[in-house]
C-alpha cells in the first residue's frame, strides 16, 4: 500500500439523540472528536416502524377523487352510411400564364473531326 495517500483511520466518539454514546473507527474528523447525530436509529420512525408521514393521494388517487361515482360509456357511433356527405369544393385557381421559353437558335454543325471539341480533356489522345 502506498504511503502519504490514504487518510487517517483513527477512533471517534459517536453521542445519539438519547443521550447514550459509543465509540468507532473512522476517517472523519480527527482522533477523539465526537460526532453528534441529528437522526437516530433507536428513535426515528424510519427505523422503529412507527409512524411516518405518507402524502394523501398522488396522481391515481388525486383521479379516484375527481372521478369517483362516475361512469363511463362508449357513445355508439353512426353507420357510415348515415352520415351526410359535406364536401367542401375548393376555389378554382386562376390561370397562371408560364413565360414562354425561346430556344437558341441551334449552331450549323462543324468538321469535328478535324479539330478537337473544346470541352475535351488537354490531355485527350486526338482522333484520326
Amino acid at each position: 500500500m502506498r504511503s502519504g495517500i490514504h487518510p487517517e483511520y483513527h477512533e471517534i466518539v459517536i453521542e445519539t439523540t438519547n443521550g447514550g454514546a459509543y465509540t468507532t473507527r473512522s476517517t472523519w474528523g480527527k482522533a477523539g472528536e465526537k460526532m453528534k447525530l441529528e437522526i437516530d436509529p433507536d428513535t426515528h420512525p424510519a427505523w422503529t416502524g412507527g409512524i411516518q408521514k405518507v402524502l394523501e393521494g398522488g396522481q391515481v388517487a388525486r383521479f379516484g377523487r375527481r372521478f369517483q361515482g362516475k361512469t363511463f360509456t362508449a357513445k355508439a357511433s353512426a353507420p357510415a352510411a348515415a352520415k351526410p356527405a359535406v364536401a367542401k369544393a375548393k376555389p378554382a385557381a386562376p390561370a397562371v400564364k408560364k413565360p414562354e421559353v425561346k430556344k437558341a437558335a441551334e449552331k450549323p454543325a462543324a468538321d469535328t473531326a478535324a479539330a478537337p471539341a473544346a470541352d475535351a480533356a488537354p490531355n485527350a489522345p486526338k482522333a484520326e
